[in-house]
């Protein structure tokens, strides 16, 4: 026996396996979940699409090159007056040419100042969808971690009823020999004590199943142990201490989770947006009004009469500059900006009644969720009452059957009553604590 401890403790330093609680299991999801980190990139795009939103106010230059090269140069042949003929050039062989636009918006309906608006709306909705993100997080790993210690509460107590049974068909087998207990008995005894195994082996591959989803939930690699520390009881304990809620005051409750509740946030700010959108709908009927500037700079061929006969000049530069205001705004476009107008008003009471919807829906899981509070926190009593009687009722049968008093039917039933009531108990506490962390997500206290 304590070769196999050893050789399991062996086992345990070589696989690295690290013990962690729920806040440590919290905190590194935190830092290390992926889907946060996606969450966090989403936040730095809005933030780039705000400054997007803000260059349009800003005036735009572009410039533009040119530059031929021809082949042959055309010409003209004229009689010289000094005598012979005079040839003359009428295009450069290199040709460039150069040019500056430049544009300044002056006035676009609107339309740039409330896009500019909804932008900013964005980047606060990203951040709260952030901080979505890590609560949702959050509350995943804690969901998987008490779901982690309830199965290991399970396999204990079945390891315990392994054992049990054990005993239990080795004393059938001995009153069986002895002719005190029946064939009939002794089958029973031995399928009540075959039916544990399994059950056993399926906790486990359960227990494992969970770890992996958790491990990938908290960004944890794969080929790392974890140990669960810990257990049901004293994690609701401490976190009532830690978070002293008067759940008796479900109206300050309620209205606080509205407030907090970063669903009804993100829903109130879609409803600005769309109010912002209905507004851009509207303000397509006002004319835009740009500020433009052009500057060109350019060679060609010099045409004048002097220079063709005095000096035979083949080209020169030129530049020119030109600027003015363009307004623009549509006469007629078929109706469609009046459509467009009413369908924006529609979307926009349409999202009005969904954020109506919503705040109605929010009480409700709030009140649920403090109603299965208190109704776990209830029953807690009663569970552990029953879970004491079932206890020593299991005992005494143990006792009583191996003294040949009581049957193994009896016996069995003392076994079934004490699992019901530890299943009941376990599974008491752990609804009694995943609805009190649900009441601190919907408080924003997670």
């Amino acid at each position: 026996m304590k070769i196999r401890i050893i050789i399991a403790l062996l086992i345990l330093l070589t696989m690295n396996v690290y013990a962690i609680n729920i806040n440590e299991a919290i905190n590194y999801a935190e830092e290390n979940s992926a889907m946060i980190k996606i969450a966090y990139e989403n936040v730095k795009i809005a933030g780039i699409e705000k400054k997007q939103a803000i260059s349009n106010f800003l005036p735009t230059a572009s410039f533009s090159a040119s530059y031929t090269k021809l082949d042959s140069v055309p010409s003209m042949q004229f009689p010289s007056p000094l005598g012979g003929v005079m040839t003359v050039d009428l295009a450069v062989a290199d040709n460039y040419s150069a040019g500056i636009n430049m544009g300044q918006p002056i006035f676009m309906g609107g339309k740039l100042i409330t896009a500019y608006q909804i932008s900013s709306i964005q980047e606060v909705n990203a951040r709260i969808e952030y901080e979505k993100s890590v609560a949702d997080i959050k509350m995943a790993v804690i969901q998987m971690y008490l779901t982690g210690l309830l199965m290991d509460e399970l396999y204990d107590m079945n390891i315990v009823l392994l054992n049990a049974g054990r005993e239990h068909f080795e004393n059938t087998q001995s009153r069986y020999s002895l002719g005190s207990a029946s064939k009939l008995e002794l089958l029973s005894a031995e399928m009540s004590y075959k039916q544990l195994e399994p059950k056993i082996k399926e906790l486990i591959n359960q227990k494992q199943n969970i770890i992996s989803s958790l491990k990938l939930i908290m960004g944890m690699k794969s080929d790392e142990e974890i140990d669960l520390e810990g257990d049901i009881k004293s994690i609701l304990d401490s976190l009532m201490v830690q978070n002293n809620l008067d759940l008796q005051k479900k109206g300050e409750l309620t209205d606080r989770s509205i407030d907090e509740n970063k669903d009804l946030k993100m829903a109130r700010n879609a409803v600005s947006i769309v109010s912002k959108a209905y507004s851009i709908a509207k303000y397509n009927f006002l004319p835009n009004i740009v500020l433009f500037g052009n500057y060109q700079y350019a060679n060609k061929v010099n045409q004048t009469n002097d220079s063709l006969v005095m000096f035979n000049d083949t080209f020169y530069f030129y530049d020119s500059f030109t600027w003015g205001l363009s307004v623009s705004f549509d006469i007629f476009n078929g109706g469609k900006r009046v459509l467009d107008v009413i369908k924006a008003g529609h979307q926009y009471k349409q999202m009005n009644m969904l954020y109506a919807n919503q705040i109605k829906q929010t009480k409700i899981d709030i009140e649920k969720i403090i109603n299965n509070y208190e109704i776990a926190a209830l029953n807690a009593e009663t569970f552990t009452y029953t879970l004491t009687l079932a206890e020593e009722a299991y005992n005494m049968a143990q006792t009583q059957y191996s003294q040949g008093i009581i049957s193994n039917s009896d016996y069995t039933d003392a076994e079934s009553n004490f699992v019901s009531a530890h299943l009941g108990y376990s599974q008491n506490l752990y609804n009694q604590l995943i609805n009190y962390y649900s009441l601190l997500n919907a408080l924003g206290i997670l």
